[in-house]
């Protein structure tokens, strides 16, 4: 339902390459050097990076512009699911259970002043989160199935769902507790520890797999 190690790992790496694609000015788009999902890639953008790296003593061979190339390839990829991520995160919490009548009795206790911390530890059916009172700490929609995703978009902060949520899981109430802007750090901050974890096999593996959805040309 939520893929939490994926998503830690995209937001810290993902966002803040996201923000640093931003560092320089457009390019003109006449050439590109790749189209990833219908993006451009610009060949001047390639060019900038060539010129970059010969003015550190690297030669300008056909495997410096490949490897250039691909790079600039994850780094689009990257980019674009950041940018799917959407723009705020979401601390919300839910109560799980097997029937539409279970949940609709929840949510007139609720309405009674029920305690929903409580309630989620005697009766949601998510093992993970229902010793947490329902928690399912910060995450952005995406990580949530479609229904989920969309009740809790809809919810004000410290509201619950009125009517119970279906999901190939069961029935939800789910509860906002807060909402907040999903930022990029900066990247000059981050910069050292993108490297070190680019180079981890979960971040590869993300790319990977980001890489083999995506229409490059």
């Amino acid at each position: 339902m939520y893929k939490t190690e994926k998503f830690a790992a995209l937001k810290f790496a993902a966002l803040a390459i996201f923000g640093a694609l931003a560092i320089h000015p457009a390019y003109a788009e006449e050439k590109s050097a790749a189209l990833v999902n219908g993006i451009s890639i610009p060949q001047a953008r390639l060019e900038f990076r060539v010129k970059a790296a010969t003015a550190q003593g690297q030669a300008d061979t056909p495997e410096l512009r490949k490897a250039i190339r691909e790079d600039m390839i994850n780094l689009e990829v990257l980019a674009q699911e950041a940018a799917n991520l959407g723009k705020n995160e979401y601390n919300a919490r839910h109560i799980l259970v097997e029937t539409e009548a279970e949940a609709k009795a929840i949510i007139a206790q609720l309405g009674k002043k029920g305690n929903f911390d409580k309630i989620a530890k005697e009766k949601s059916k998510d093992a993970g989160s229902a010793g947490r009172g329902g928690s399912l700490n910060w995450a952005v929609p995406s990580n949530f199935v479609a229904p989920f995703a969309n009740a809790l978009t809809t919810l004000k902060k410290g509201a619950y769902t009125k009517e119970p949520v279906q999901t190939q899981f069961g029935w939800h109430v789910i509860k906002l507790d807060d909402v907040r802007e999903l930022n990029a750090p900066p990247f000059d901050d981050v910069k050292p520890q993108i490297h070190q974890r680019l180079t981890q096999q979960s971040i590869q593996g993300i790319i990977n797999d980001l890489r083999s959805k995506a229409k490059i040309e």
